[in-house]
């Protein structure tokens, strides 16, 4: 039986999904009270701040990358005492190398002014969080135990949303920053309890340097795979102020919704593909499902939850009246995550193959022509609604940069590769068309905007139907995954 269609696999998925999104949820509500507290200016210095602490989680060098690779393997042979030195030398390194990090950039931020020296120390103390908050789920994802990790996530976003709250009144995003780092703890300390990890530091400089050799690619990919998500951000924040960058954020995280699920889907898939890799003969290539039906899968199942996500943005009018000129960033930049979700389990495999650098290359290429289109939209005075475009621009040349690289790979036809890319931009499109019309359509506007939306979203449901239809009858798609998901369900 495929992993695809292993029900401890999909219930891993499902589970871990649902839980992000139900998390989601209140985290929306989070979300919009304190961008609704901080305002555009104080929520735009939140977002650069939190740019940075999305890059200090990389400041382990690679080391969880390489227990990631190292422990199912220790596990699989049963080799205990291995187990227990890598996750011992792992987190030393780890607390050394992110303490570090933690120290000189708060010391960089406030030579330049950036935020005051409590909002620094505040998020020194969660880069510090982070990572040994990072270190338990790590763990948890080697030894497969994906339940614990919905757990993990789950409480780690609950306890944030409570110290937030109490926390963002007061102290602004000085009390953001430390209500995440205290949430970060207490979740580390619970899950310590639960799991019966632990927290003991080792020191061997040859696992160091071992574990470090073999996760150091995986952390430059996927820190460059970070600066395609962030560049945009840093450009604003320079080249226009922080109230536009605040604007632009709301577009940034309604857009993040799309990503969820393919989110679940990577942290399931990669041990499991390392698992089935390892077990190749040498030269043996893996089977082409690996990557095409998760793919196919997401190419189905994301485009209606983007164009739903998009026909509702409207409402942020009602919830954030001073974040409106957003909106039409928010539109762009919701539409354009389609191609970055697309290809998770494209990349996640490619990862797991060890084809780091020719995917390094790629991400490169699109982070460069992010940079320069951005820059370029700035200058040019088009604003956040042009940067976000560019930024669009640049998912979709990664997206088919990715999945051309997956193809060569797995050597498929060259003659098969555009029919394989148009079958899966192909539902984005109809649903992109359908969706632009629905918006444009003067007769479902009744000057009430719940009304609207709600009409829009009915509309859009319509207009999908024969499209499901279609797709059913050439591909059997929709029986293919809900077949899946009774699977699922039955485990």
């Amino acid at each position: 039986m495929s992993h695809q269609h292993n029900p401890r696999f999909l219930r891993g998925v499902l589970t871990l999904t649902m839980s992000r999104y139900l998390v989601r949820a209140l985290g929306l509500v989070k979300g919009l009270v304190v961008a609704r507290l901080l305002g555009p200016e104080l929520y735009g210095l939140f977002a650069l701040l939190a740019v940075f602490m999305g890059y200090s989680a990389y400041a382990d060098l690679g080391l969880f990358g390489g227990i990631t690779k190292a422990l199912p393997v220790h596990l699989a042979r049963g080799e205990d005492e291995r187990v227990r030195a890598t996750e011992r030398v792992g987190l030393g390194g780890v607390a050394l190398f992110t303490s570090l990090v933690a120290i000189v950039l708060a010391g960089v931020l406030w030579r330049r002014g950036t935020a005051p020296p409590a909002t620094l120390a505040a998020l020194g103390l969660g880069m510090i969080a982070q990572q040994f908050f990072k270190q338990c789920t790590v763990l948890l994802r080697a030894r497969n135990r994906i339940g614990e990790a919905a757990f993990a996530f789950s409480l780690v976003q609950i306890l944030d949303i409570v110290f937030v709250l109490l926390l963002v009144v007061p102290l602004r995003v000085t009390g953001v920053l430390l209500g995440e780092a205290l949430a970060l703890i207490l979740a580390t300390a619970t899950l310590v309890r639960r799991s019966g990890f632990s927290l003991r530091m080792g020191w061997d400089a040859r696992l160091l340097a071992r574990l470090i050799g073999s996760g150091f690619p995986l952390v430059i990919s996927t820190m460059t795979f970070l600066m395609l998500q962030t560049v945009d951000r840093l450009l604003i924040a320079g080249y226009l102020d922080r109230t536009s960058l605040g604007h632009y954020m709301i577009g940034v995280f309604c857009a993040s919704m799309v990503y969820y699920i393919p989110q679940s889907l990577e942290y399931v898939l990669f041990p499991s593909f390392r698992e089935k890799l390892a077990g190749l003969a040498p030269g043996e290539l893996p089977p082409a499902r690996y990557i095409d039906l998760p793919t196919r899968m997401l190419s189905y199942v994301l485009p209606p939850f983007t164009a739903a996500i998009f026909l509702a943005l409207p409402l942020v009018g009602i919830l954030l009246p001073d974040y409106v000129p957003g909106l039409g960033s928010a539109k762009v930049l919701v539409m354009g995550t389609f191609f970055l979700a697309l290809v998770t389990s494209a990349t996640t495999f490619l990862i797991a193959a060890d084809r780091h650098r020719p995917l390094l290359g790629v991400q490169a290429a699109a982070v460069l022509l992010d940079l320069g289109m951005v820059w370029g939209a700035l200058r040019l005075g088009y604003g956040i609604e042009g940067a976000a475009l560019a930024t669009a621009g640049s998912y979709f040349v990664y997206a088919t940069g990715s999945l051309l690289l997956a193809y060569r790979y797995l050597r498929f036809p060259v003659k098969s590769v555009p029919r394989r890319l148009a079958g899966l931009y192909a539902p984005f499109a109809y649903v992109l068309v359908a969706v632009l019309a629905v918006a444009r359509w003067s007769l479902l506007d009744t000057g009430n905007t719940i009304a609207t939306v709600a009409l829009r979203e009915a509309a859009l449901l319509l207009a999908l139907a024969p499209g499901v239809w279609i797709l059913e009858r050439a591909t059997g798609a929709v029986s293919e995954m809900a077949s899946m998901l009774r699977g699922a369900a039955r485990a």
